[in-house]
């Protein structure tokens, strides 16, 4: 039942920022989406402030390091909706020469 929700919910947001091209996936129970780097402001300021996320606390941003891709970096951003009771983890890929927009705005 809890994955048919967030799969419900992962629907949503690819609905909702299909503009950004996101991929949405659910692994060991936790929602991930996944999209390009250049959509992280619009796609965290969205998952701030609809009504349908609010994803207003932000858990820990880190970094893993895949040396085999082009785009080795991903970068990760662990959000927490208190009113939904619901995490999402959101990540982006870049590049060592290809910064990723700062988020500090949001």
């Amino acid at each position: 039942m809890a994955s048919q929700a967030l799969q419900e919910h992962g629907d949503y947001l690819t609905a909702a920022l299909a503009k950004e091209s996101p991929r949405f996936e659910i692994a060991h129970g936790e929602a991930i989406l996944t999209l390009p780097r250049e959509a992280i402001v619009r796609t965290l300021t969205l998952l701030r402030d609809d009504g349908n996320c609010l994803y207003k606390m932000l858990i820990d941003i880190c970094g893993v390091d895949y040396p085999d891709r082009s785009e080795r970096f991903e970068v990760v951003y662990n959000l927490l909706s208190l009113k939904h009771n619901r995490r999402i983890r959101v990540k982006v890929t870049t590049s060592e020469d290809t910064p990723v927009p700062s988020v500090s705005s949001v």
